[in-house]
């Protein structure tokens, strides 16, 4: 009775379960082995709720057995997918999109365990003392008394969620506090996980945000294309959380822009995206941020004190040195709110930050903000967006003035190429060129459009 079963039926329809009488009473496996050959695959088991209702998890009795569960299912867009729970944590992803899992596991449910060491045997029993009535149908996790963030990897197809958070029992290296990542193994699903002690996780339990106050971020992604990543709980009270993309060199707070999109070719790194705690925004910042508003960049910050400060000077970088482009004496009636609207940005991608001058003539800095002007027109386009050898231009029919030119972040030409009239794709090789970030940029004497391109 114990036994899961898990299976994928083709297209809509009912399915009859016949059996004799309802399950009660106490269930034990007691033979639960650790076998297979591939490490991060050993000592899983499926099992089933054998019961005609709800089965804490919680409340099971294990030996040798991790308090993880993973249940396999399917989302709306028929990709497979992994949820899993953490006992122990008591939070769970949301991968299937109907809602967080929790350890509430519904009757006939399958769900994985583990035996997590070599050479040990595993055993489960379930008794009636531990079922339940849970009449929502959707399973979701209650809330947490942890400091936690839940981050959401998505592209236009499916989603993936990881979670870390603080629990003072916790390690800072791999115990059962983790649950250990199991991947999809569809290329469509994009994948997000963190790691310890080599182990890639789904849910990272750490002891502390000021002994360990940086975490990277692993990324799987099996189909080059546009991505978001999204902090959609954040529960560390007023710590800041800073996502930082160093291949871009991009620093986000995520308390107040909590989307951050990217592009991405075919990957399995953990070597771009990490997250910094407890890394407060400098001069009293309560936020600064900057978004596209039709032809212009509109940059907004708030500070929480200005008893000592003089004046702001908002910068934009230009080539490779930052240059102020406008001025702000303190104003008491602003509600030590301020904005800016930048008109001239010749970049795709524009980076600003701001400075603070004291009335000591003390200097500091705020955290660099980025603002995508890409030009949407469906008769421009640059493909792919992460390239090594060449990439693809559209454009709109090449006249006699149509030039395209390569300018790298230092705002230098690094490449111009000419293409042949009437004509309106082109492959352009960039080999030649260090890795990097681009603008690609199209003018004909009337339009006038840019993409950026990643060399990698």
């Amino acid at each position: 009775p114990m036994l899961g079963y898990q299976t994928r039926v083709g297209s809509t329809g009912v399915v009859n379960f016949t059996g004799g009488q309802f399950n009660t009473g106490p269930f034990v496996n007691s033979t639960l082995s650790r076998t297979g050959t591939v490490n991060s695959q050993r000592g899983f088991h499926l099992m089933g709720n054998p019961y005609p209702s709800h089965l804490n998890w919680d409340l099971a009795s294990r030996t040798n057995i991790s308090p993880t569960i993973w249940y396999r299912t399917a989302t709306a867009g028929n990709v497979n997918v992994f949820d899993t729970y953490n006992s122990l944590s008591q939070l769970g992803t949301n991968n299937n999109g109907n809602g967080a899992v929790t350890g509430k596991i519904p009757p006939m449910q399958s769900f994985w365990v583990r035996v997590p060491v070599d050479g040990q045997t595993g055993s489960l029993t379930f008794t009636n003392a531990m079922r339940e009535h849970v009449a929502q149908s959707i399973l979701r996790s209650s809330s947490s008394s942890s400091d936690f963030i839940r981050l959401k990897l998505s592209n236009s197809t499916s989603s993936d969620e990881t979670i870390v958070y603080v629990n003072q029992a916790a390690s800072n290296s791999f115990d059962h506090y983790d649950s250990p990542k199991l991947f999809s193994g569809d290329p469509l699903a994009p994948q997000l996980y963190t790691t310890a002690n080599n182990n890639s996780l789904t849910i990272n339990g750490i002891n502390s945000t000021s002994i360990v106050s940086q975490i990277n971020l692993g990324l799987k992604v099996g189909v080059a294309g546009q991505y978001e990543i999204n902090a959609t709980e954040i529960n560390f009270g007023t710590q800041s959380i800073t996502l930082q993309d160093k291949l871009l060199n991009v620093f986000q707070d995520l308390s107040f822009n909590p989307i951050y999109n990217f592009s991405s070719s075919v990957t399995n790194t953990s070597n771009r995206f990490t997250l910094i705690f407890d890394q407060p925004l400098p001069m009293s910042l309560l936020s600064f941020s900057g978004k596209k508003v039709k032809d212009a960049n509109l940059i907004n910050w708030k500070v929480a004190t200005e008893l000592s400060t003089k004046s702001y000077e908002l910068q934009h970088l230009n080539g490779s040195e930052f240059v102020t482009i406008a001025n702000f004496d303190v104003n008491i009636e602003s509600g030590k709110s301020y904005s800016f609207s930048h008109n001239k940005h010749p970049e795709a991608i524009n980076y600003y930050r701001l400075k603070s001058i004291s009335i000591n003539g003390e200097i500091d800095y705020s955290n660099v903000i980025s603002i995508n002007n890409e030009v949407e027109n469906s008769n421009w386009n640059v493909y792919p967006s992460i390239a090594n050898v060449e990439f693809t231009a559209n454009y709109p029919t090449a006249i006699s003035t149509s030039l395209i030119t390569i300018v790298d972040r230092l705002g230098r030409k690094v490449k111009t190429v000419k293409p042949e009239l009437s004509s309106n794709q082109l492959v352009i090789s960039i080999n030649e060129l260090p890795n990097g970030v681009y603008s690609v940029n199209y003018y004909d004497g009337v339009n006038s459009m840019s993409k950026s391109l990643i060399k990698n």
